[in-house]
């Protein structure tokens, strides 16, 4: 199920409410907090170079 089907909301009403979310964690947390949570795991970048 989609976002938006999960939320009872259009698909375009997603991306305001995904942009105040990342502007939050951004406040929160520094500016390079969106960049580590999509980052590979330690682990698994070590394990990619072997």
């Amino acid at each position: 199920m989609s976002q938006a089907a999960q939320l009872k909301v259009s698909p375009a009403a997603i991306t305001p409410r995904k942009d105040t979310i990342a502007k939050r964690a951004r406040h929160f947390w520094g500016d390079g907090v969106l960049e580590d949570v999509q980052a590979l795991p330690l682990w698994r970048r070590q394990a990619e170079q072997r």
